[in-house]
């Protein structure tokens, strides 16, 4: 999508709460900031209100998946999805579009006919982890884990 959280219009109570002080003055914020953290979890929910019942569509954030078993059965899922998404008054960003895809990148894994499929990169680098090979590694790496840690008090 183009500049995914600022096409959200934040209503009067929101703005309220949204206002940014600067040395300049206060300033009210009209749409979602990046930065705010409740501001990923509220995206996600309207994206997947504004999808929500259309078959073989998986929305993360700003990444829209539309997959079918046929090219007629997929072309008409694209089309609702993007009937939805005009019809919420959001755009999206042309060049970062890839329709009619027979594979894809999506979450970190390969997506295609023959199913989903870890990134031979990601399994590399899982590959590549340090394993203990005594106690003295596992005392390192607890004391690690202890040291970044916040320990409570029973």
């Amino acid at each position: 999508m183009s500049q995914a959280y600022q096409q959200l219009v934040v209503d009067e109570a929101a703005q309220e709460l949204l206002t940014i002080n600067t040395h300049r003055g206060r300033f009210k914020v009209k749409r979602l900031a990046f930065g705010i953290s409740a501001a990923p979890g509220l995206f996600q929910r309207v994206m997947e209100t504004v999808l929500q019942g259309i078959p073989g569509v998986v929305v993360y954030l700003d990444d829209i998946l539309v997959v079918g078993s046929i090219r007629k059965e997929h072309n008409k899922r694209l089309r609702l999805a993007l009937s939805r998404l005009q019809s919420a008054g959001l755009r999206l960003r042309k060049d970062k579009c890839m329709i009619g895809q027979t594979q894809v990148t999506f979450l970190a894994h390969l997506l295609s006919s023959k199913g989903i499929q870890p990134l031979t990169d990601k399994v590399a680098a899982i590959q590549k982890v340090h394993v203990p090979k005594g106690p003295e590694d596992v005392k390192v790496c607890c004391s690690i884990m202890v040291d970044s840690c916040q320990v409570w008090p029973r």
